[in-house]
């Protein structure tokens, strides 16, 4: 596998020492297997693990498997779910992520519009509550397109930056804002 490489090895150890007490064949090793098994490759499992070697602590069968399936019953792909999974592999642990897609299917916004999201920007979903009333105080639709990213675009900035340019932009009665010119004005 391509874990051999030793600077992956001391940088995954370096964040997560724990996995030294770890027995690596029956509690590293299948978690890599699964990966390997829904058509992750060796890269790409690099590309999951080294930025959240989180992944290694969570248990197989009670937590990462139904996470994966959760992801996956939107995205309706192992391919699909694994490109996902590889831009953010938070989404596999995120503690909060069913009851973030919850929220949003309360609040109006169709399940084509998680799926596409969830597939291209998958930290979206480690968001909160007040996130999501924001971008509804502003005045947008969950049913609308523009809803996510407008969540995106309030996640994007911290606080007084985004305070600051949605004050700039109501200043010129500005219905239909462009987020682009938000998060780059």
């Amino acid at each position: 596998m391509a874990f051999q490489t030793l600077s992956y090895v001391r940088y995954i150890i370096g964040k997560e020492p724990f996995l030294l007490r770890r027995d690596p064949i029956n509690t590293i090793r299948p978690k890599l297997d699964f990966l390997l098994s829904k058509g992750a490759s060796c890269s790409e499992v690099v590309d999951i693990v080294t930025p959240s070697p989180r992944y290694l602590k969570r248990s197989l069968v009670n937590h990462i498997i139904p996470s994966y399936n959760f992801v996956k019953r939107f995205l309706h792909h192992d391919k699909r779910t694994i490109t996902a999974i590889t831009r953010c592999s938070g989404i596999i642990f995120y503690d909060d992520m069913v009851l973030n897609v919850k929220l949003l299917l309360d609040n109006g916004v169709p399940v084509s519009s998680i799926a596409r999201f969830l597939h291209t920007w998958p930290r979206l979903f480690n968001l909160t509550k007040d996130e999501s009333a924001e971008a509804k105080e502003l005045g947008h639709d969950p049913l609308k397109s523009t809803f996510i990213p407008a969540l995106y675009a309030t996640k994007a900035l911290s606080k007084w930056p985004w305070e600051r340019k949605v004050d700039v932009h109501k200043s010129f009665n500005e219905e239909c804002w462009d987020y682009s010119t938000l998060l780059y004005s």
